[in-house]
């Protein structure tokens, strides 16, 4: 009953600083040095999700295989799509530019609203559509001067990867009623699995990537997907999902914080339409 009278506040608060959390991963990435993608995919997944795991174990005290087994086949669909989701983005990123792969990501908050108003009957509201417009516009700007370069091969990638995300969300607010918080742990463990073949033979990460590894994946990742997954109970898949443009500027900004990347005037512009739109979507939505 707690879960369900959370407000619609608390919800886009809580998706907003999974998102700011989220934004981390790029800086992690390149603190991480010279380390293979797919032996990044693997230990990365691999920690997080036997982190979560065995936190979930501690919290749920012995309820946790019943827990596992009232998600049922919407819990077993949610770990195909988070794990094809997480090896999708590392494909899609090895076949071309990180702008047209972003570009690409910048639909998913209309095509979740799409994909659940067809599949769940959830209504989107114009504001709502407005403000995925803007966020759309937004990045469409940032990423615009950067976008080509890349094969077919790699933006079909990039637009399964935008699918297989959308389809995640619709699961979650699918599974709503149920606690989906073990998906992520399990989906995690998949995608570290389908990944290992790729990822070894190979030699172990040293003693400062695993000091990242423990912040990073047991500690970071475990608290945005968990923040995640409890907002949408609440919220509706295409406001949701308008978390994803948000950490586009939030990575951008801690790129220039932490690893001195500037942005550029498209960025900061394009940033700014899209903070314009998700901040005038909370603003008519929490008066309402």
């Amino acid at each position: 009953a707690e879960r369900h009278a959370m407000s619609y506040g608390r919800a886009f608060a809580l998706v907003m600083v999974a998102a700011l959390l989220s934004a981390s991963n790029g800086v992690f990435v390149r603190w991480m040095g010279e380390i293979g993608d797919w032996q990044l995919v693997f230990w990365r997944h691999a920690v997080a999700g036997s982190a979560m795991l065995a936190v979930l174990a501690v919290w749920y005290r012995g309820r946790l295989p019943a827990t596992v087994a009232r998600m049922g086949r919407i819990g077993a669909l949610g770990c195909v799509f988070f794990a094809a989701s997480g090896i999708l983005f590392m494909v899609a990123l090895r076949n071309a530019p990180v702008a047209d792969v972003v570009a690409v990501l910048g639909a998913v908050p209309p095509l979740t609203a799409l994909i659940a108003l067809i599949a769940l009957k959830e209504r989107v509201l114009p504001v709502t559509w407005a403000a995925m417009a803007g966020a759309m516009i937004g990045i469409a700007t940032m990423v615009g001067g950067s976008i080509g370069g890349g094969n077919l091969a790699g933006v079909l990638l990039a637009l399964a990867n935008a699918l297989v995300v959308a389809g995640f969300a619709v699961v979650l607010r699918w599974g709503r009623a149920i606690d989906m918080l073990p998906m992520i742990a399990l989906g995690a463990l998949a995608a570290a699995a389908a990944s290992a073949p790729l990822a070894f033979p190979s030699e172990l990460p040293d003693g400062g990537q695993i000091a990242l590894l423990a912040l990073w994946c047991a500690v970071v990742t475990p608290l945005y997907y968990s923040f995640f997954v409890i907002s949408s109970r609440r919220l509706p898949g295409g406001e949701l999902m308008l978390s994803l443009p948000v950490e586009v500027i939030a990575a951008t900004l801690l790129a220039w914080l932490l690893l001195g990347e500037l942005p550029g005037t498209a960025s900061m512009v394009g940033g700014g339409i899209v903070l314009a739109s998700v901040t005038g979507l909370a603003l008519v939505r929490l008066r309402r």
